[in-house]
């Protein structure tokens, strides 16, 4: 497994063996992102409009979880992904994002 890393952002680890062309999934499928980042109104917003660009306003489920210390905050997000190059290039999208910190 290689932990792919953009920015300085850990976005995902995916096994070295897979190539562009492979996927587990069929889409259209249902998936499910987790993001993670201090918590802020501002983390929410900015990850918010990344999901509303690709999947329009009410195009996806977003539910929110603290850490016991309320420092850092876990968005799960759950949407109807059409294609792998849709998922890639919202993963892309939250890796340039300054308030994120992980995204899985």
């Amino acid at each position: 497994i290689r932990d792919y890393k953009v920015t300085g952002v850990q976005t995902c680890a995916l096994p070295i063996f897979m190539s562009e062309d492979i996927s587990l999934l069929e889409f259209p499928c249902e998936i499910q992102v987790k993001v993670f980042g201090e918590t802020s109104d501002l983390f929410i917003f900015e990850v918010e409009k990344i999901f509303k660009s690709f999947y329009g306003l009410g195009g996806y489920k977003v539910s929110q979880r603290d850490s016991a210390n309320k420092k850092f905050m876990a968005l799960s997000i759950t949407v109807n992904a059409q294609s792998r190059d849709q998922i890639d290039e919202v993963y892309r999208h939250l890796a340039k994002c300054n308030h994120v910190k992980l995204a899985l």
